[in-house]
């Protein structure tokens, strides 16, 4: 989805021109895209499928789904790197 994210930055550039908005919360748009994509992957599920007994085991076929915790916890962050310690 790189091509995707980076074309829907290079389509918010003219609303950071015109002061409609800031870099930050372009960054934060792509970002919560991001997030949503990896969540919809996992939800819809990955391949390949859980093994026969993984499946018998934890009652799912979708692999990276067991009690959801991944899901949920994954987010985003606009980092500026010029302020992080290396």
């Amino acid at each position: 989805n790189a091509k995707r994210y980076s074309q829907l930055l290079k389509a918010l550039v003219p609303k950071m021109l015109k002061g409609l908005m800031t870099l930050d919360k372009a960054l934060n748009l792509v970002g919560l895209q991001m997030a949503a994509d990896m969540k919809k992957s996992i939800k819809d599920g990955l391949t390949p499928p859980n093994s026969p007994r993984t499946i018998a085991k934890k009652k799912s076929s979708k692999p990276l789904i067991d009690t959801g915790q991944l899901v949920t916890s994954i987010t985003h962050a606009v980092v500026d790197t010029k302020s992080v310690k290396k």
